[in-house]
């Protein structure tokens, strides 16, 4: 395993590699704030996180649709399984509510087990305090 992660979207190296997952919902009301959130956006500030944090972005996931149980949501799958898999140690969300709208259950496949970020929420699930209010939230 090589000691630094050249990031897939500037190229700066880092010591730690971590995937983005981005979605973007299309049922928001016009005064939902969360409209103004496109995947790019997302892109763009976890791509700052990372960085900020010793990151380099290995993978970017991106889902343009709703998130209710019934829809197939193939890039959030195959983040999931990079992180249960250990392909990576870390993956960046911009919120829970742009996670998964299967409440915990899909939560509790990664959490012990790799790092999530959320990012808006403040909420790391390395964190052991923030465990709780990451799958209360969910």
């Amino acid at each position: 395993m090589p000691s630094e992660h050249a990031c897939t979207i500037c190229g700066k190296n880092e010591p730690n590699a971590i995937d983005l997952y981005t979605r973007k919902s299309k049922r928001l009301k016009k005064e939902d704030h969360r409209r103004e959130q496109s995947t790019d956006s997302q892109r763009e500030q976890g791509h700052r996180w990372a960085h900020r944090n010793g990151y380099a972005v290995r993978k970017v996931w991106r889902d343009t649709q709703s998130a209710f149980k019934d829809v197939t949501r193939s890039d959030f799958d195959r983040a999931l399984r990079a992180l249960v898999e250990a392909e990576v140690p870390a993956l960046w969300a911009y919120a829970i509510d742009r996670f998964s709208r299967k409440g915990a259950e899909d939560l509790l496949k990664v959490i012990g087990k790799a790092r999530v970020i959320f990012d808006m929420d403040g909420l790391d699930s390395n964190e052991s305090r923030d465990r709780r209010w990451i799958i209360n939230r969910a």
